[in-house]
């Protein structure tokens, strides 16, 4: 079997203390590590933003084939393990499967 390596990259980001006590919380109860709970959080911002343009699409075309595999996409959980996708297949660099780049 191969080997797979995870590549991230470290930052530092100023956040105010409301947003940092309630990363916290999260981590206190069972959330991971701050680093989990911050990956988890943009995660779900990603595919929003991702969301609300292919609603845009969706309403510019009206493409119930969009529709559907949006629909299939969304509902497919995603991972708290320090951000890492559970969805099965193949991804890009953003986390999205090629076949559903309309949906993400």
């Amino acid at each position: 079997m191969g080997t797979i390596m995870l590549v991230s990259t470290q930052i530092a980001v100023r956040l105010p203390d409301d947003l940092v006590a309630w990363i916290d919380q999260q981590v206190a109860e069972g959330g991971g590590s701050r680093a989990a709970v911050t990956t988890t959080a943009l995660r779900r911002y990603q595919r929003q933003v991702g969301a609300a343009r292919d609603a845009e699409i969706y309403r510019e075309t009206g493409d119930i084939q969009i529709s559907k595999a949006c629909m299939r996409d969304a509902s497919t959980p995603i991972s708290t393990d320090a951000g890492h996708s559970s969805r099965p297949g193949r991804q890009d660099a953003t986390g999205r499967r090629p076949h559903a780049r309309a949906c993400s």
